[in-house]
């Protein structure tokens, strides 16, 4: 019998779910929590770096975008709020969310910010140009680590080698890839600071694509994704490890639709020669997705939440 790595509760329904993003033909048992919900891997691979090649798409070398006056007034807006109508304006067409939830957790441009497994420290490099002079990126699964103008932005290193106190600790996409839950949180509790703020991102069961489409749900992305939790089974490894779990909101895209559509075929999301695709959907579907995303967000049932947690008193 399967017992939840999450709450100890009974594993119940399991799902053969098929590798797709490299089409490598294997396939890996997945079993549903009864009592929290938490979808997980049934047998964690004993070699995970196996499965994150040179083509994962977190590696690829970050790009070096200009600032720009439209940049400028973007991230004005979104982080402060200024900007007159055309920065609200600009914003509308080309948001920035970090931003955004920098303002809104009161993040300073001088508080310590940390991105754990931030891949090729593309976020942290958007956020040094932006002014924020003491964000730094770590990811154990680098080859070594990322140098952009003579400045480390991403170390090789894991979240149990860092030192020090953190306004801010974010998971962007990660949580899901880690073996150890309980402990990948402990961690991160014990190097905030009391004020400070521990953000999440991650995709959730808690959805309509899961209820759709199960086994072939893109996000599940076996093996890499060991852990795709509910909100109750989210709740539940908060409470363990000493963190109250503050706001829910949902940020999924119209990938949980073609993604997913493209694995129940057995199309592989990387292969030679071909993007991402999404059309694998006939064009009128694809036109009405973005509605139907923006819908799913708001009644809670995307396949992707940003959680903000603080630390228990």
């Amino acid at each position: 019998m399967n017992v939840c790595r999450i709450c100890s509760g009974e594993g119940g329904a399991v799902y053969r779910v098929p590798e797709v993003m490299f089409g490598t033909r294997e396939s890996y048992d997945y079993f549903q929590c009864r009592s929290c919900g938490c979808l997980q891997i049934g047998q964690i691979p004993e070699d995970l770096s196996r499965h994150y090649t040179g083509a994962y798409y977190s590696f690829a070398a970050p790009k070096l975008r200009k600032r720009s006056i439209r940049r400028a007034l973007v991230d004005r807006w979104a982080y402060e709020g200024r900007g007159g109508p055309i920065g609200r304006l600009l914003y509308a067409h080309h948001p920035n969310a970090d931003l955004r939830r920098f303002r809104d957790l009161r993040v300073r441009r001088d508080d310590p910010v940390l991105d754990v497994g931030c891949g090729n420290g593309q976020r942290v490099l958007d956020l040094v140009r932006a002014g924020f002079t003491r964000a730094e990126g770590i990811d154990a699964f680098l080859p070594a680590d990322v140098v952009v103008e003579g400045r480390v932005i991403a170390h090789k290193k894991t979240l149990d080698a860092v030192t020090g106190a953190y306004k801010l600790i974010m998971l962007h996409h990660v949580l899901e890839h880690l073996p150890d839950q309980h402990g990948t949180l402990n961690a991160a509790r014990d190097r905030l600071s009391p004020e400070g703020v521990l953000l999440l991102r991650i995709p959730t069961v808690s959805s309509a694509a899961w209820e759709h489409y199960r086994e072939h749900w893109i996000q599940i992305d076996a093996p890499r994704h060991l852990y795709l939790h509910s909100v109750e089974s989210l709740r539940a490894l908060a409470d363990a490890t000493g963190f109250s779990l503050q706001r829910i909101e949902y940020d999924s895209t119209e990938f949980q639709f073609w993604g997913s559509e493209q694995a129940r075929r057995g199309i592989p999301l990387v292969r030679p020669g071909a993007p991402w695709d999404a059309r694998v959907l006939p064009a009128r579907e694809r036109a009405a997705l973005g509605r139907r995303v923006r819908r799913l967000n708001a009644e809670g049932r995307g396949d992707q939440l940003v959680a903000v947690l603080t630390l228990r008193p």
